[in-house]
């Protein structure tokens, strides 16, 4: 119920054909077909008690412009209860999504590590899983002015906070499927190369620190686990 002027009405909605509220105040002008939620499935990051030398992942971590990698937050080897997700996973932040704090979880390959790793993360994040598996393209899209103005409101005043159904209704563009695989296969290349050189400089940035020319978090070495999840 609105009111004002004293006037009062009330208006009935037919839940099938009712529309979350949008940040973007034009987006009555276009009509959009599909919904994030028909080419992807969302869900929250599963939880485990998990062993680890990196600690969650947060905002903070992850830097503003077009960067393909993020800080991976090296700490000690501690034991914690706590969100995890698994290599080349693609993360959206759900507090003030309208920031576009998005990211994909490296290959640990990339890292020169033999073993699979688990990455540690907040609780704002969904884990976000392209039908197409094109993962790097949509980390492209789900960050981009144009997305983020169509996301749903949310809820929570100041740090809104948006529901997974929510997000899943979040319209789309019109998107052509091979322009869509053309343009995940060349960043997910450069997603490589990036981390790659961020793996190389940590190793430098460690050594340095060994010799006592900076301080600076101790990166693992390659044959050193990052994480594992304790068997339940």
């Amino acid at each position: 119920m609105r009111q004002r002027q004293g006037t009062s009405f009330i208006s009935t909605v037919d839940a099938a054909r009712f529309i979350p509220g949008i940040w973007d105040p034009f987006a009555y002008r276009t009509h959009a077909e599909t919904t994030l939620g028909e080419i992807a499935t969302i869900r929250r990051p599963r939880r485990s008690r998990i062993s680890s030398v990196l600690r969650p992942l947060e905002y903070r971590d992850i830097p503003k412009g077009a960067q393909l990698t993020y800080d991976l937050g090296f700490d000690d080897v501690t034991e914690l209860q706590s969100a995890f997700a698994s290599p080349g996973a693609l993360l959206f932040g759900t507090m003030r999504a309208y920031l576009g704090n998005v990211v994909v979880t490296p290959e640990f390959k990339w890292l020169g590590f033999a073993e699979p790793l688990v990455y540690p993360i907040k609780s704002e994040f969904v884990e976000i899983t392209p039908h197409d598996s094109c993962t790097y393209f949509w980390w492209s899209l789900l960050r981009s002015p144009e997305f983020c103005r169509r996301l749903p409101l949310g809820g929570g005043g100041t740090r809104p906070r948006l529901d997974p159904d929510l997000l899943a209704q979040t319209p789309l563009p019109q998107l052509d499927p091979v322009k869509i695989q053309e343009i995940d296969t060349r960043l997910r290349s450069l997603a490589k190369q990036a981390w790659e050189d961020y793996t190389q400089l940590m190793e430098i940035l460690r050594a340095a620190s060994d010799n006592g020319h900076i301080q600076t978090p101790e990166a693992p070495a390659p044959h050193q686990k990052l994480g594992h999840m304790h068997r339940l």
